[in-house]
């Protein structure tokens, strides 16, 4: 296991190789002591749940990765803990329906995106009218 700490002797990385390449459980963490990022590497490569989190301990965003692409549903998280957005992945690239959240949980965008490029019909939920608009 390799360890990195801060100058104040706090713990900045956590780590494993197997020959000379990333193997194994992986942590990074803020200068205050709490946790960054944590994910998982094999061969050198990014593999299955990553999870990163703001400072104050929520998650930030949950992603899933098969050879070092993101991949599947991707959430990100406001700092206060809510929804901030829902992507999909394909092969590392957004692919499917995309959300925005507003801060209460409503609905404030939806479209679809194609090989990282917004495609088709995307909608703006105007939250005083209640009304849906297109985005153009």
């Amino acid at each position: 296991m390799y360890e990195e700490f801060y100058k104040e002797n706090i713990k900045k990385l956590e780590l494993n190789y197997k020959n000379d390449v990333f193997y194994g459980k992986y942590k990074r963490y803020f200068k205050t002591g709490e946790i960054e990022l944590e994910g998982f590497y094999r061969d050198g490569l990014k593999e299955g749940k990553w999870i990163s989190y703001h400072q104050n301990g929520n998650i930030y965003s949950k992603a899933n990765y098969v050879h070092d692409k993101i991949e599947g549903k991707s959430i990100i998280y406001s700092e206060s803990g809510n929804k901030k957005y829902e992507l999909n992945f394909v092969n590392g690239k957004k692919n499917g329906e995309m959300k925005e959240f507003l801060e209460n949980g409503n609905l404030k965008l939806v479209g679809n995106y194609k090989d990282d490029f917004e495609e088709g019909n995307w909608f703006e939920y105007n939250e005083e009218t209640g009304k849906i608009k297109e985005k153009i």
